[in-house]
């Protein structure tokens, strides 16, 4: 076990992901090792952060910021967008209109989701890493800082420090809110018109609020929107291949049409009716025999209990014949 790893064996996996986030050090380190090209996890660990940020700001603010986080995360084609089910989506009552009453738990699904992939593999992936290396045990009181234990007070929430040091840039969630997106459908039309330098001067405003340095962050973000843009081809033509595959070895798709077909083919309604005629029987059978059942231990107790009462009898009559005869 090297040296990083004598160190995280002595903390829960849950307990070292809330304290990089927390940690303003270690936060920047981790940040580095999500924009490395093997990685490019940099929009996922963003919305972790801004997800955070809204669950503990003040709901006066919570409609827009809620607002940016759908737009730049979570809606179809956003410039930022995670790796979101269209069912989750779904699930999010957006838009956030004036008087929507705010809840702080409407991306904990998602949020959940994106965390599991960052604190499972990425998270990991950055322990054992050169930055991970030098970051947890390149500095005095950084090893104690990653394994400190969750304080488990009722109330407490360890993730609020991250409001409390990194306040969103009201500038930057105003731009996102202003943008000319259209609610009634065309939202992901509307976000495939922005241009290729919106994402990219928006992931470097969002990643400056958390690294403190606007020289910092653009080293970080310059050429990353570029090859996130190169791997979208790629993933979707390693998919068009697996679909090739597999139709290859089980056949095309059959249309839903034709699924009802042979489903009609298989269990028609006249059999269906059969059936449900079959178990109605069935279940008027078996009451019937329940009943015959009942009705037979009915009888042998009636009869169990007449026997009884000849045999009292029969001594009855022996004793009266006995005293007769003294």
């Amino acid at each position: 076990m090297g040296p990083v790893g004598r160190v995280v064996s002595h903390a829960p996996l849950k307990a070292r992901f809330i304290n990089v986030l927390v940690n303003p050090q270690l936060l920047r380190a981790f940040l580095g090792f999500c924009a490395l090209p093997a990685e490019l996890a940099l929009e996922s660990l963003l919305f972790v952060l801004d997800v955070e940020r809204f669950r503990h700001v003040q709901p006066s603010m919570a409609r827009l910021l809620a607002n940016y986080i759908y737009l730049s995360y979570v809606a179809p084609g956003a410039p930022l967008a995670v790796n979101v089910s269209a069912m989750m989506r779904d699930r999010i009552p957006w838009p956030f209109l004036p008087g929507w009453e705010y809840n702080p738990w409407v991306f904990d699904e998602i949020l959940a989701s994106v965390g599991f992939m960052l604190k499972k593999h990425t998270l990991l992936r950055f322990e054992r890493s050169p930055i991970g290396l030098v970051s947890v045990l390149g500095a005095a009181g950084v090893a104690e800082q990653y394994i400190k234990p969750l304080r488990l007070d009722e109330g407490v929430d360890p993730m609020a420090a991250i409001a409390e040091q990194y306040a969103p840039d009201i500038d930057v969630v105003v731009w996102v809110n202003e943008l000319r997106v259209d609610a009634g459908g065309g939202v992901t039309a509307s976000l495939a018109c922005l241009p290729d330098a919106f994402s990219a001067q928006l992931l470097e405003r969002v990643t400056t609020q958390f690294v403190g340095d606007a020289c910092h962050a653009a080293s970080l973000c310059d050429g990353y929107m570029r090859l996130v843009s190169q791997l979208a081809p790629l993933q979707k033509q390693r998919k068009i291949k697996k679909t090739r595959k597999l139709r290859n070895f089980f056949g095309d798709n059959p249309h839903e049409a034709l699924l009802k077909q042979q489903l009609m083919a298989v269990v028609p309604p006249s059999s269906q009716i059969s059936a449900a005629r079959a178990a109605a029987e069935l279940v008027a059978r078996k009451r019937t025999a329940e009943n015959r059942l009942r009705a037979c231990e009915d009888l042998q107790r009636q009869g169990s209990l007449s026997s009884s009462l000849i045999a009292e009898q029969k001594i009855m009559d022996s004793d009266a014949s006995d005293d007769n005869s003294d």
